[in-house]
Formats: C-alpha cells, sequence, structure tokens
C-alpha cells in the first residue's frame, strides 16, 4: 500500500536536532510504499538548502534515491485541481498538489506533520478524508529490531517476569506488534508445537528491553507448517499463532522459519528498515 510522504516528514528525518526527528524516522521505518511529488522534493531541498546549506540538501536527494521512493510527476490536471482547492483551508501551494495528486492516484496514507492534511475533505459529498499516520513503531519494537541486526539477546520484562530472550522475528497480528523469540530462560514453556523455548510475545507487554552484550543462539523451529499462507519463501514455516506482516495498516501473511529469521526479517516484506539504514534512519544528515 502506498504511502504519501510530505516535506514536513523528510525534513525532520534528515534534520538531527528537529524535534520530530525521532518520530519522523519512526514513521518511515514503520510504512510501506513512500511516495513523494517533485514539488514536495523541491521544497525539502529548499528547506534544507535554507537550514544546512547545498550540499546537506544534495545528500538527501541522492539518499532519498536510494531508498527505492517513488517520485511522481505532478500533471496540468492535477495543478488545475489544486488551483479549485482554494485558499480558505490553509493549504500551501505544494499541500494543494500534493492533495490533488492523492485524489488522482487514489492514496488514502499520508505521513505528515500538517494538521490541514486531516482537516480536508475531498469525494463527491466531500465525506473522505485521509488516514494520517502519526505514530511509528514503540521503543519496545526498535530496540527488538537493533537486537536482531546486532544479533545479540537481550533481557525483558514481559507480563511481570524477567526474561532472557533472542528475538528472531518482529511483525503484527491483529493490529499489535508482536515479536516471536527463542526463550533462553525465564519462560521455557512448551508451545503449542511442542517446541520447547519459542514464544509469541505482545511487544505492548513488553518493559525493560536491554540487549545484551553476550552471544546469539541459534536453533531451528522444528514445527509442523502453519496453516497460514501467503507469499514468502518456499518451505518456510511460521510458529502457530504468529503472523508476520508488512506494517500495521497494510497486512500481508508471510511464512519465515525461524533458524534464518534474522536474515529473512531484513528482505521479507520490508518488516525491517534495511541494514545501512537503521542507526540513524535512511535519511539523517544533521
Amino acid at each position: 500500500m502506498s504511502t504519501f510522504v510530505d516535506s514536513t516528514v523528510w525534513f525532520a528525518a534528515a534534520a538531527k536536532r528537529d524535534r520530530n526527528n525521532e518520530l519522523a524516522k519512526s514513521i518511515l521505518s514503520s510504512t510501506e510504499g513512500w511516495v513523494l511529488t517533485d514539488h514536495v522534493l523541491a521544497e525539502t531541498w529548499q528547506l534544507l538548502r535554507a537550514h544546512f546549506g547545498a550540499k546537506v540538501a544534495d545528500k538527501f536527494w541522492k539518499r532519498l534515491r536510494d531508498t527505492g521512493v517513488r517520485f511522481a510527476t505532478l500533471t496540468a490536471d492535477d495543478l488545475e485541481v489544486a488551483s479549485q482547492i482554494g485558499t480558505s483551508q490553509e493549504l500551501s501551494f505544494v499541500d494543494r498538489t500534493s492533495v490533488a495528486f492523492m485524489e488522482r492516484s487514489k492514496i488514502t496514507r499520508a505521513a505528515t506533520f500538517n494538521p490541514k492534511f486531516a482537516e480536508h475533505r475531498y469525494g463527491r459529498d466531500l465525506k473522505n478524508r485521509f488516514h494520517i499516520i502519526r505514530t511509528g513503531h514503540s521503543p519496545a519494537f526498535r530496540t527488538l529490531r537493533e537486537a536482531i541486526l546486532q544479533r545479540r539477546p537481550v533481557r525483558l520484562s514481559y507480563g511481570g517476569r524477567q526474561q532472557t530472550v533472542c528475538p528472531y522475528i518482529l511483525g503484527h497480528a491483529g493490529g499489535e506488534e508482536r515479536a516471536f523469540a527463542l526463550a533462553l530462560d525465564g519462560a521455557r514453556q512448551r508451545n503449542k508445537s511442542g517446541q520447547s523455548g519459542w514464544i509469541c510475545q505482545r511487544v505492548a507487554n513488553v518493559r525493560e528491553v536491554e540487549i545484551l552484550d553476550q552471544p546469539w543462539k541459534e536453533q531451528a523451529y522444528l514445527g509442523a507448517r502453519s496453516a497460514m499462507r501467503g507469499p514468502g519463501p518456499p518451505g518456510r514455516d511460521a510458529p502457530p499463532g504468529c503472523v508476520l506482516v508488512t506494517s500495521p495498516s497494510s497486512p500481508r501473511r508471510v511464512r519465515c522459519d525461524s533458524a534464518v529469521a534474522a536474515r529473512a526479517a531484513l528482505v521479507l516484506g520490508r518488516v525491517l528498515i534495511t541494514r545501512s539504514a537503521v542507526r540513524e534512519g535512511p535519511l539523517c544528515l544533521r
């Protein structure tokens, strides 16, 4: 599913000292199908140039191209529609062209810090509104993601119990963040498949996550093939009750064997942001 990202989010993600920097990076790492128009690109470049200079603005432009974002060119029809939106909604010229493009492209999701996007109504009866993405992954989710990339176990509190686990897969099920992990201590009950040590956790219930300077433990998941169906490497199985999806708002079920999950999490369905982007965010420059 496409997500339109406007200049407020791009600028905040690129400007390390911006008060919304962490939030912007979290939103970008939690969404997929980034789209922006040539006008939004120009506006963001100009803002970065005005604050940090042309070299930083050009660096942003290069890094943005490396992310695989889709650049869209506005048409004459977009400009005509934008001119009819009017200034009563207090949308800027670029915002009005963005709205016109989204309506034409049938893009309903927008990542923006501009409240005017949420106020805009469109459609024949002016009853449609955009879905505004205001939050990204939780701090616990991001720490677990970092542990997977570092291949380190974590110590955490879950349901009031201290556990040491190796997180293997992160995703969403039922609209909630989930983690499939190998418990090293504190939760060595058997699950429904009879596999000792494997647990599926609701990340909302995870507290006090700490990455440990200890070796990662490899263990294959030998459970029977689950009932889940969907795109994924052939022959891979997922644990019962644990659904790996791309994002909260665009679920897509994926199968994955836990023995390769640390690597697969980087390539299956863009569940995690790319390895090169995870430290400071793909666009963080200043």
